[in-house]
């Protein structure tokens, strides 16, 4: 549950820095749709290590986030698919990237270690089994709040 909430708080600051002008609200529903549809597949699994699970899912969200937003501090324009081929040529581009540094920016990745602390220090009984019904019918909720919206 922390997972998706701090994902929401990004996605609203990654929505700040970007300059998201048009349906903002459609895109952040959209984004708590998603959210919400990740952390809950996670935390209805069988999967005996949920924190870690999900840690893991929110620092590659987070780390895909603070590339995007270094992107866009640079370019003005998100990156796209077809840029991932471009990325031996980062090093081209490192004093650049010093300069674009920037706390706000920062904060996409400043989270990571208190998150990781929190996931170490959390209690390890995390095994419990929900019913089938309950497991799949909020998946299905959310495949068709996206399917519809």
């Amino acid at each position: 549950m922390i997972f998706s909430i701090l994902l929401l708080l990004k996605v609203l600051l990654f929505m700040s820095i970007t300059n998201i002008e048009h349906n903002k609200g459609i895109i952040f529903f959209t984004s708590l749709v998603v959210t919400l549809l990740i952390f809950s597949l996670v935390h209805f699994s069988q999967y005996r290590r949920k924190n870690l699970l999900g840690l893991i899912i929110y620092g590659f969200i987070s780390f895909i986030m603070f590339a995007d937003v270094m992107y866009y501090s640079h370019f003005n324009i998100l990156p796209t698919v077809k840029l991932l081929g471009l990325m031996g040529q980062v090093g081209a581009v490192g004093d650049s990237l010093k300069e674009l540094f920037t706390i706000k920016n920062a904060i996409f990745l400043l989270d990571l270690p208190f998150i990781i602390f929190f996931v170490i220090k959390s209690p390890r009984n995390e095994s419990k089994v929900y019913d089938r019904k309950i497991r799949w019918g909020v998946q299905y909720l959310f495949w068709q709040f996206l399917y519809v919206y």
